[in-house]
């Protein structure tokens, strides 16, 4: 049987604390609420799971505010992304900071040396 710690976040015998939070696109381009195991003790969970509150608003008003300066079609719905994702799997396994690949220079037709990520 799950117990509800605050409402939003699930402790569940032999699986610990569980939190189901925003969306991510699937294969096809729908919405799926990603699941977040955060773990058997119960104050690192909740600090893990405020942390994700907190990006997860961060998502939603970057999404609001693109909407707001792109207004001539529909407004897009906030969602997680490869990059916003591989952050919140960092905050719930309790990780303080992670790595992230640079992106590719903006002229693909370029060399990929270390010059070009330089002004990235």
């Amino acid at each position: 049987m799950a117990k509800t710690t605050n409402g939003k976040l699930t402790h569940r015998p032999g699986k610990g604390y569980i939190r189901d939070i925003g969306y991510k696109l699937n294969a096809q381009g729908n919405p799926s609420s990603p699941r977040f195991l955060l773990g058997h003790d119960k104050q690192a969970a909740m600090l893990a799971n405020a942390r994700l509150e907190s990006l997860w608003a961060i998502i939603k008003r970057q999404n609001d505010e693109m909407n707001q300066q792109h207004w001539d079609g529909p407004p897009s719905k906030p969602h997680w992304d490869k990059l916003t994702l591989s952050i919140a799997h960092a905050i719930r396994k309790g990780k303080a900071s992670i790595t992230v690949p640079p992106a590719p220079p903006e002229n693909t037709t370029g060399p990929h040396d270390d010059d070009s990520y330089a002004t990235w």
